[in-house]
């Protein structure tokens, strides 16, 4: 049965139709579009096969031309008015039946008027139109466009597209070190934001598996460095999103029905958007060099134009479109992707960036109906854990038949080795792979940088690349002259236009590189040698002029700092005082020279020991390059002392932390462990220790771990401390932890991954210590930890007491196995206590306890959503309907007093009477910290100026808040006030006062002008009249964060602002505390 009726009058538009039948024919298929001339067989009753096929159409274009309404000479009368003509009768019919009608009005046709209609067809003239040209193809496009939403491929044509595409997905290049990518994948880690989060200048370490995180995702963005492996990442979920789609073909699920993905690449759509702007660009671009039918291409953007919610959308390499135009394509693509979302429906969308190439996505504003607009939620990609490093070699070295060499690759498996950490990342742990197939690996990243650059010119990267040539391989002097030119290469990328640049224009990188080479072989390239013969180079993008950038920015960094070692002392310093402050890039550059430097004067090292020690180290900015080195200090010379000095002095003033320093230590042969474990001792003794002080005494050699194990097993706070030692000795770790345990020590949740590897003994252990007390929460959840099967059971068996205390343990304990692993059974467990537990208490908990597992795993809270008003029923709320009502809403908090403020919000002149003195007693509350955090912003946002002074004035009050109140209190002023001066400068006050890093995040959190931060953090600095190491720290990390995201020419003028700032600071500094010779007592 056809879809598409065209509706024409011979004479008038009969060409039209025909071109119209033929096109539309080709895009959905001749037996969908039905066209009197063509489709009615000989011999058949027209006007029955005409109204038959009529009935079954969902669409009918009228075909309008100069002439539709003109009178027939013959009889003086509009064929239009006879109700007998065919034309007439088609359009009544449709209209009767309740088809959509498109009029399709021919070159300069006008537009319809109803005085100009009989009364019949007077509603045709408020249909809305298209228009067909000559010499306009893409009005024929808009035309089948217009039907792509009602009409459908059928399952085999599904199948084919899906299938194809898995295929395209499963197979990896040969150079890969495993054969399909199911094999070689493993189930990554990811942290959960739902903001953007700060740019990182090492991976994380991710805190939930991707598939639970990433379970009913509707708008997501996976954010990683390249290398990271987001693009395998998504292209692994787009796979099972294929594999999905297939099986549910298979069960006879209808094709309207079936999960279907839509990959493309951010190029891609930008051109096809340039092109055609509107949501099948998606569908064009992922379609762009691939063999599809146009009424698969049609049936894929009907899906995205009806907002069918099995459509997933995958736009991979944001960060890859450089140039302006496109980049504007791609985000008002997004754009209007987005506005179309809605929270409960419509086609999802995740998006793969690095950090640095990442603009926030722009967001519709609430829409006209009040329904909040689809937030994204951003994935860091974690690195991967030293088992998947270990997979991912066995299975390199199985591809290729041998043994895995493992004394070459143990430099990389020390857990104090320098280069431990890299390896982490896929990129990087193939390229030890690779090099350990010859060589042992060395002991320090540049050193292992300068094994695969050597590799790279001399073998080749990609096995499954043309070959180098022989002359290539074994010429020594070509060899050479092309490490020259790309070295050449590197440098231009970092210096030209003042800028460092990832990437560069093709013609721009084969301009460089013939200037050392000369022009290559037709059909070759220099450009392409480097991507293809030498494998340094990879096109950032699929077309041919794509830009040009190194395999990952850890290669362009080390050829730099090649580069840096053949430059004079003079030319360095100006060079590097010009270029690297405050510029990570430059940073990771001078790392890596700092390694290779063997200068004994005038060489890289001397210049930075210079420049971090002649007191214009604005920040300590090149002194912490100094501490974050990865080869350190390797001499004696009154430089390196002076330099190593003035490290400690910035430390103890707080401008470097405590993993700075400790990295002087673990990558320094000449440095004093003692020493530097004295430094951090003393101040998180005077500060407290975090998580930070306990990673510095993991660097810290035999010093720092004996106080580790110590703290482990005999204080009674040490949260931390645990992981911290695990980190570098995973057995002792455990074995400390065992011991803490024993003596019957809290444990925090901060060591629960410790816990999680105990052994069986002490799990039973901890089973039966819950079995003797179930009502003890916090052994409850400390058995949880262990994720064990058997601590499953047992606490599943006391959820079933018909005692509430212990339910109330039960629920912990679960949550606390879950965690952000969390699965439907185990989902449907903890939901059941919170909607029927008979007890309110156990309700509450199991609610508070999925609602904090869901802001790690976007699914758990959206499921929550779906049961707000049974999880926060409250049978005693009254209506809204009188200010009394209102009033008591206030009194009584909540869920609907979050309603009776947005209600007042609206309406302020509902604040009068009985409303006002019940909002006074609630601002009361608020001011005071005693409201749940989105609670207390409403109210802020309510009170206005008169809120933000009061909260500043009690925030900075002499006996302060407790301080869970004290940090919803500043959370909710930051928020509430984001772009306030005077806000975020009470906010530095209150750090300081409160020697809280908690509120310091807020300073970094707060949408002050970067430059405005910069300005209020320094004058506090300049301010200080006394040591104050934690507010030095708290405000410097938000300075640096403020200065990172300003453009390098305007952080050229604040360089000397800031070295006034550090120098005055460095004045007030006290002498440091000697470590004692015994272990100090537990805070």
């Amino acid at each position: 049965m056809s879809k598409i009726f065209i509706n024409y009058r011979t004479g008038d538009g009969d060409f039209a139709a025909v071109l119209l039948d033929r096109h539309l024919s080709e895009v959905f298929g001749p037996g969908k579009v039905f066209l009197a001339s063509r489709s009615i067989p000989p011999g058949a009753d027209f006007a029955e096969h005409i109204i038959g096929q009529l009935t079954g159409c969902v669409i009918v274009f009228a075909v309008i031309g100069m002439h539709w309404l003109d009178q027939d000479p013959a009889s003086g009368r509009r064929p239009l008015d006879d109700e007998t003509d065919w034309v007439r009768r088609e359009l009544v019919e449709a209209g009767r039946l309740g088809i959509e009608v498109v009029p399709v009005f021919l070159d300069a046709t006008g537009r319809l008027r109803a005085s100009d209609l009989p009364e019949a067809l007077s509603g045709l003239e408020r249909n809305q139109y298209v228009r067909l040209r000559h010499r306009h193809p893409a009005d024929l496009d808009e035309i089948a466009r217009a039907v792509s939403g009602v009409l459908t491929v059928d399952e085999d044509e599904l199948r084919a597209y899906l299938s194809a595409l898995a295929e395209g997905l499963e197979s990896v290049e040969d150079w890969m070190p495993y054969a399909t990518l199911d094999e070689g994948f493993v189930e990554r880690r990811v942290n959960v934001h739902s903001t953007l989060p700060e740019r990182r200048q090492e991976p994380p370490v991710g805190e939930v598996g991707w598939t639970n995180a990433a379970r009913e995702l509707r708008l997501g963005v996976v954010l990683a460095d390249a290398g990271a492996g987001k693009t395998w990442l998504l292209r692994r979920h787009c796979l099972q999103l294929c594999q999905a789609g297939i099986t549910q073909l298979d069960d006879g699920l209808p094709v309207d029905e079936v999960t279907v993905p839509v990959l493309v690449h951010s190029h891609e759509l930008a051109t096809a958007w340039t092109s055609s702007p509107g949501l099948d660009a998606f569908v064009t671009g992922a379609l762009s060099g691939r063999t599809a039918s146009p009424r698969l291409h049609a049936y894929l953007a009907g899906r995205l134009a009806a907002g069918s919610l099995n459509t997933h959308v995958l736009v991979d390499a944001y960060d890859e479109v450089f140039e302006d135009r496109l980049r504007d394509a791609v985000d008002n693509a997004f754009r209007l992707f987005i506005a179309t979302m809605v929270p409960d429906g419509g086609p999802s969308l995740l998006v793969t960036s690095r950090p640095a190439g990442f603009l926030e996505l722009a967001l519709p504003q609430r829409a006209d109906d009040g329904e909040e607009p689809v937030t994204p939620t951003y994935f860091e990609l974690g690195t991967l854990g030293e088992a998947q490093v270990r997979l991912l070699w066995e299975r390199w070295y199985e591809l290729r038949g041998t043994d895995v060499p493992w004394q070459r690759l143990a430099p990389a498996l020390t857990p104090t080795s320098p280069i431990r950490t890299a390896v982490r990342v896929p990129l990087l742990a193939a390229f030890a792979a690779w090099v350990a197939e010859d060589e042992k690996l060395r002991t320090n990243r540049s050193g292992l940088y300068r094994q695969v650059v050597d590799r790279f010119y001399r073998l080749g990267w990609k096995r499954g690349s043309p070959a180098p040539s022989p002359v290539v391989r074994q010429d020594a002097a070509l060899r050479a002259s092309y490490r020259a030119a790309f070295a050449e290469l590197a440098w231009h990328m970092a210096t030209s236009g003042g800028i460092w640049r990832d990437a560069v224009p093709l013609l721009e990188c084969e301009s460089v590189l013939q200037r050392s080479l000369g022009t290559a072989s037709a059909p070759y390239s220099r450009t392409f040698e480097g991507v293809r013969t030498f494998g340094v180079l990879i096109p950032w993008g699929s077309d041919e002029a794509a830009p040009v950038g190194w395999i990952h920015r850890t290669v362009h960094q080390f050829v730099v700092a090649e580069y840096l070692l053949t430059l004079p002392g003079e030319q360095l310093e100006e060079l590097l005082d010009t270029y690297a402050w405050f510029h990570p890039e430059w940073a990771a550059a001078l790392d890596f020279a700092l390694g290779m430097d063997s200068a004994p004067a005038g060489g890289v090292t001397s210049v930075v020991q210079q420049l971090c020690s002649d007191g214009e180290d604005a920040l300590g900015w090149f002194a912490m390059v100094m501490a974050s080195s990865a080869a350190g200090s390797r001499s004696t010379n009154p430089e390196t002392a002076a330099a190593d000095d003035l490290i400690g002095r910035l430390y103890r003033a707080g401008f470097l932390t405590a993993t700075h320093l400790a990295r002087v230590l673990a990558l320094t042969p000449l440095a004093d462990a003692v020493k530097t474990a004295e430094l951090v001792h003393a101040s998180a003794e005077e500060h407290g220790y975090g998580q930070e002080a306990w990673d510095a005494l993991a660097w810290c050699g035999a010093p720092g771990l004996a106080l580790l194990r110590v703290a482990v097993t005999t204080w009674d706070s040490a949260a931390g401390a645990a992981k911290a030692l695990h980190g570098v000795a995973p057995g002792l770790a455990v074995q400390a932890m065992e011991e803490r345990i024993a003596n019957s020590l809290p444990v925090d949740p901060a060591d629960r991954l410790v816990v999680r590897e105990l052994g069986p003994t002490v799990v039973r252990a901890l089973c039966s210590a819950h079995q003797a007390d179930p009502g003890d929460v916090d052994a409850a959840r400390l058995l949880g930890w262990t994720s064990a099967d058997e601590a499953r059971a047992a606490l599943s068996t006391t959820l079933e007491s018909a005692n509430a205390g212990h339910r109330r343990s039960a629920v912990a304990g679960l949550a606390a196995s879950f965690g952000t692993e969390l699965d439907e059974p185990g989902f449907a467990r903890l939901l059941s206590s919170a909607l029927h537990d008979r007890d309110r208490d156990v309700r509450v908990a199991a609610r508070s306890e999925l609602v904090e597992i869901g802001i790690s795993v976007p699914w758990v809270s959206n499921r929550l959503a779906e049961y707000s008003d049974e999880l926060y029923r409250d049978e005693t709320a009254p209506q809204l309907d009188s200010l009394a009502s209102i009033a008591a809403r206030l009194d009584f908090v909540g869920p609907s007093t979050d309603t009776a403020i947005v209600m007042l919000m609206t309406e302020p002149a509902l604040i009068t009477g009985p409303v006002q003195e019940a909002l006074a007693r609630l601002t009361g509350r608020a001011l005071d910290g005693d409201l749940e955090p989105r609670l207390l912003l409403r109210v802020a946002q309510l009170g206005g100026r008169p809120f933000r002074d009061r909260a500043s004035a009690q925030l900075l009050r002499k006996h302060p808040l407790p301080e869970v109140n004290r940090r919803r209190l500043a959370w909710a002023v930051c928020h509430a006030f984001s772009e306030d001066p005077g806000v975020f400068t009470t906010l530095a006050r209150c750090a300081r006062r409160a020697a809280d890093p908690h509120v310091g995040q807020l300073l970094r959190e707060h949408g002050l002008a970067a430059q405005e931060k910069v300005r209020v953090l320094l004058t506090h600095l300049l301010k200080l009249q006394r040591n104050d190491r934690t507010a030095v720290e708290i405000w410097t990390d938000a300075l640096r964060e403020a200065l990172l995201s300003l453009p390098p020419v305007h952080r050229a003028v604040l360089r000397e602002p800031c070295a006034s700032a550090t120098r005055h600071v460095l004045k007030l500094e006290p002498e440091p505390a000697p470590l004692p010779t015994s272990p100090p007592p537990s805070p």
